[in-house]
């Protein structure tokens, strides 16, 4: 490290960074500091071992690009945050946070918060078009310590922290977004109850109305000959034939599409898909609907385009089997984790999110079930309505991230 006027410049390389942290005394000071960038490689890859046995608390806010979207640098940023699940999960006094970004790197920073601390390390990328990576970092810079004890940095560091504050406010912490179709964005559930209904009437197999809705909204999700096999079953007392499969699924279909022209999506998906677009987090609908009923409701919707569409007529094993939102990750190219979040309102929906390794939220809207069926197929909480599903998305953090069954997972 040198000083000049005053201004102490610290090599930006990891090993610099790191020694200044312990020479400094800065983590033992501090109860938050917040990275900005790749600067997290520096506190979660060289301070494991510090981090895993501090004894008093901390809170590390970090502010990194989204590793799908990093070329060179994925397999680092992924190591980050399995090391910073790793550090939550077995040391309580240790919070970690990390929103991501989309843009191009402009600044790098650490800032230090205590009792009697108020610091920060802060450097700026070059640009250079003629270099592979164009922004060059930590390789060929240096930073600035700024300390707002020191007078002619006392108005520039509280200036940089409310700037950091800014940018983490605006950004989330979730890597993906997936919603169901029907019953979640679009309200089909009652068209699909009625023409199940209706179908099975035509079949001549009597069955009240209510109880056709309830079993509807249980096993939504499945793949129609399912469906079908299993209605027919239950309130004809009698293994189906094919014939009467057929025809079943037939009259059901008629009477749906006949109806579809009418489904509106849900008051507020517009908003939330808006919200969450805003973040810059990839966005996927992932339905067992077959992709013409899917593509028609989009085309009169007004809630937007979407980055992925997995429909029920391009998959093999539908909910609650994993694969449908397995392809949806592989296609967004993020991998499963906790940070990944679906909206489900149906138990299979939910069980099959929960065994993609994702976080799941329960939205019951019109449904007539209970929270409690939700919870139970693992939901880790149930919304009212979109409203309630952007507020939880905004509190999301990497505290959610922390293994199942872990007590301070979500509650």
């Amino acid at each position: 490290m040198t000083q000049r006027s005053g201004v102490r410049i610290v090599p930006s390389d990891s090993t610099s960074v790191t020694n200044f942290f312990l020479n400094e005394d800065l983590l033992d000071r501090s109860n938050i500091i917040t990275s900005v960038l790749f600067t997290a490689e520096t506190i979660i890859g060289n301070l494991r071992q510090y981090l895993l046995s501090r004894t008093t608390p901390l809170s590390i806010r970090m502010i990194v690009r989204r590793p799908e979207r990093t070329d060179g640098k994925r397999q680092i940023a992924e190591g980050c945050i399995a090391t910073a699940v790793e550090i939550s999960s077995k040391n309580s006094n240790i919070r970690i946070d990390i929103r991501f970004y989309n843009s191009e790197p402009y600044v790098r920073a650490y800032t230090f918060t205590g009792e009697h601390l108020n610091t920060c390390l802060l450097g700026m990328y070059r640009y250079d078009h003629n270099h592979p990576a164009r922004f060059i970092g930590a390789e060929d810079n240096s930073m600035l310590y700024l300390d707002a004890k020191i007078d002619n940095h006392s108005l520039f560091v509280p200036a940089v922290n409310s700037r950091i504050t800014r940018m983490w406010e605006s950004l989330s912490s979730i890597r993906s977004c997936m919603f169901d179709f029907d019953g979640v964005l679009a309200d089909t559930m009652e068209l699909h109850s009625r023409s199940w209904h209706s179908g099975l009437e035509r079949v001549s197999i009597s069955c009240d109305y209510e109880l056709v809705r309830r079993d509807i909204y249980i096993l939504e999700g499945a793949k129609s000959e399912f469906l079908a096999d299993f209605l027919v079953r239950k309130y004809s007392g009698k293994a189906p034939h094919d014939d009467v499969l057929s025809d079943l699924m037939s009259f059901r279909m008629k009477e749906f599409m006949n109806g579809i022209d009418d489904v509106k999506a849900f008051s507020g998906s517009a908003r939330l898909l808006h919200e969450i677009r805003a973040w810059g987090v990839p966005i996927a609908l992932v339905t067992g609907s077959p992709a013409d009923i899917v593509l028609k409701f989009l085309h009169k919707s007004e809630i937007g385009n979407f980055d992925v569409i997995v429909t029920g007529d391009e998959i093999s094993n539908g909910k609650p089997h994993p694969e449908p939102y397995l392809v949806a990750l592989r296609r967004l190219g993020v991998p499963p984790t906790p940070l990944s979040v679906v909206v489900e309102n149906a138990p299979l929906g939910v069980r099959s999110a929960k065994a993609a390794g994702v976080t799941v939220f329960g939205l019951l809207q019109k449904s007539p079930l209970e929270a409690d069926a939700l919870n139970e197929a693992g939901a880790h909480r149930v919304a009212t309505d979109p409203s309630e599903i952007g507020r939880l998305l905004r509190e999301m953090s990497l505290t959610d991230a922390i293994p199942i069954g872990d007590p301070r997972r979500m509650s």
